[in-house]
């Protein structure tokens, strides 16, 4: 790589880091003009490094998903406690919901094939086996039953952070608090049963 193919990359990488906080907006709100405002380029340079807004916003998307991904990787490979690990997991989930607007996300994969075709591929080759590493590790510390399938697993905790996505904001400041979140994460585990009960009736 040159030196104008490195001054270029850097461009682009600005440009996309900078297109990241667009993505929490409605699409029709985003601007070539606010998006080069922020990056500090002409609206030209967008136009010839990716050909339109929605290009841009694509690749800022996907950028984000490696950031995100990197940050779930950070938190497994942690010294924290399963339980730990997990309820933040979980939280962190709800969180990067609200950076990416429901409008925004539909309309750059709703009818494009290779975004479709990216975000089955991300999932299986990357966030997927990510995940299924965690599950281990909750095997192997005791947390969780072996009688418990993955696919079992991995479809309850996406139905419960699809919930947390759909909370307002008084309810998830609520749930950040510690003795809730500690409450919601003992629930998780074990249910709403008394587990000396569930023993006695076995």
């Amino acid at each position: 790589m040159n030196g104008f193919q490195k001054r270029t990359k850097l461009k682009m990488d600005r440009i996309e880091q900078c297109a990241i906080e667009f993505l929490s907006k409605p699409i029709n709100d985003i601007t070539v003009a606010a998006l080069a405002q922020q990056a500090e380029v002409s609206q030209v340079s967008i136009y010839n490094y990716y050909g339109s807004k929605e290009a841009l916003l694509k690749e800022a998307l996907k950028r984000l998903f490696d950031e995100k991904l990197e940050e779930f990787r950070q938190l497994f490979e942690s010294s924290l406690p399963f339980d730990v690990k997990l309820k933040q997991s979980i939280l962190s989930k709800r969180q990067s919901s609200a950076e990416i607007h429901p409008d925004t996300y539909t309309s750059l994969i709703a009818g494009d094939a290779e975004m479709q075709s990216f975000m089955t591929r991300y999932s299986q080759e990357h966030s997927i086996p990510l995940f299924l590493q965690f599950i281990q590790q909750g095997r192997e510390s005791g947390r969780i039953r072996d009688s418990v399938l993955d696919e079992t697993l991995i479809l309850y905790l996406n139905l419960f952070s699809q919930v947390l996505a759909h909370l307002g904001e008084a309810e998830f400041n609520q749930l950040n608090q510690t003795s809730t979140a500690e409450s919601l994460t003992d629930m998780f585990f074990y249910g709403i049963f008394n587990q000396h009960d569930q023993a006695e009736e076995q």
